[in-house]
C-alpha cells in the first residue's frame, strides 16, 4: 500500500471499520461502478485507477484515479491527475 495512505491511516485521517449508511454505500458504489463501499468499510479506503481509453493514452493523458476514504462518519473523495514532465 502507498506510504501516504499508510501515513493517513496511522495519523487517523483515514479510519478503518467505519459503518457506512445505506445512502453512502449507494453513492460510493454508483460513483465507482463497483462495490467499493465494502472495501472502504474494512480497509478505510478504496483506490481506483481506470484506463482512460486509447485516445487519451495516445495523447499521453492521465489515467482516471479516484481515492475514496472514510474520515469518521463521512466518505471523502480525491480525484487525481498525473502530469507528464519531460
Amino acid at each position: 500500500m502507498d506510504t501516504s495512505i499508510n501515513a493517513a491511516l496511522a495519523f487517523g485521517a483515514i479510519r478503518t471499520g467505519v459503518t457506512l449508511s445505506d445512502e453512502q454505500i449507494s453513492e460510493v458504489n454508483q460513483a465507482a461502478g463497483v462495490d467499493a463501499a465494502s472495501v472502504i468499510q474494512t480497509a478505510g479506503n478504496y483506490l481506483q485507477i481506470l484506463d482512460p481509453g486509447a485516445q487519451v493514452r495516445g495523447l499521453r493523458g492521465s489515467p482516471i484515479v479516484n481515492l475514496w476514504y472514510a474520515d469518521g462518519d463521512a466518505v471523502q473523495t480525491i480525484t487525481m491527475a498525473s502530469i507528464d514532465i519531460l
